[in-house]
């Protein structure tokens, strides 16, 4: 559910969007059923170009049999190799079995676990890579960055917002519905 400064921002977006459906610029569609539900449509697409944000529930599974952007996989050896407390660390870290790496604390902690050897770093890094993923353009619209971000933690500051590199964090997640659109438009 959009907070009313969500549907305040979606609102001036809307009125601003040049973007087009069905050759109708969104910003010129009426405030209608039809037309709401086209746009609500649009927003909860794919954003293009690709914008990344930091997965809310990323599972062990996940991690372990995914390929991630770069080709990279788990390693079994590399995990084995890590001491008592790093093991504990990660699988405590997975309670309930899913991690929220929107959550800074997360991402710290998965560079102190997996860090130093080029195995753990190439660890690190498939973890992270798994972490993120591509941003519906509704979630493109509130993300926001990562401010001073610690080394080791996905985010690379110097590159842009959105990048495989410096994924935005989630302020809000999932699709918006007809009724989210009527309602931003709706705002005097």
């Amino acid at each position: 559910m959009l907070t009313t400064a969500q549907l305040q921002t979606l609102k001036a977006d809307i009125a601003a969007n040049t973007n087009t459906i069905n050759g109708v610029q969104i910003k010129d569609m009426p405030n209608s059923g039809d037309a709401n539900f086209a746009i609500a449509k649009w927003y909860s697409q794919t954003a293009t170009p690709d914008f990344y944000v930091w997965r809310s529930n990323v599972s062990r599974a996940d991690i372990y049999n995914s390929i991630d952007r770069a080709g990279n996989s788990w390693d079994w050896t590399t995990y084995k190799n890590q001491g008592v407390t790093e093991q504990n660390a990660w699988v405590q870290m997975f309670m309930g079995d899913q991690a929220n790496f929107n959550q800074l604390n997360v991402r710290v902690g998965i560079g102190k676990i997996f860090t130093g050897s080029a195995a753990a770093n190439a660890q690190r890094d498939h973890c992270l890579a798994v972490g993120s993923r591509l941003a519906l353009r509704i979630e493109k619209l509130f993300a926001s960055a990562v401010v001073n971000p610690p080394a080791n933690t996905g985010n690379a500051s110097g590159d842009a917002l959105g990048a495989t590199t410096n994924p935005a964090l989630l302020g809000f997640e999932g699709t918006v519905s007809s009724d989210d659109i009527e309602a931003a438009r709706s705002i005097v």
